[in-house]
């Protein structure tokens, strides 16, 4: 939007999301939960499909730092969630971005 409060506001609602997806991938428990379930007979004897998913789960929470030590784990997620403020303010400056070039047709020959 050109409107700044827009854009503005639209900004503070995408940190807000980031910071719970960062969140929501950082449950100990459920990753626990899938993890002791991935070592049942039941998950066994799932189709290959559904053991799939199990194995992705697993994978996505390891990926997210569930398989470090608590300490390691808060580190993590702390760079995370300072990523996710740092990569919304630059999609804000991108979108608050003015520049205009100038370019001679003769300096962009070829180009289109």
């Amino acid at each position: 939007s050109t409107d700044l409060q827009i854009r503005e506001a639209a900004s503070n609602a995408g940190k807000l999301f980031a910071k719970s997806r960062v969140t929501g991938r950082m449950r100990k428990d459920v990753y626990e939960r899938v993890l002791a379930f991935s070592k049942t007979k039941e998950c066994e004897e799932l189709d290959d499909y559904r053991k799939h998913f199990v194995r992705a789960s697993l994978q996505d929470f390891e990926r997210a730092g569930l398989a470090l030590s608590n300490e390691d784990a808060n580190e993590l997620q702390r760079l995370l969630e300072e990523d996710s403020i740092v990569c919304s303010q630059y999609g804000g400056n991108l979108g608050a971005d003015a520049t205009k070039f100038f370019f001679f047709s003769r300096r962009i020959e070829g180009m289109y």
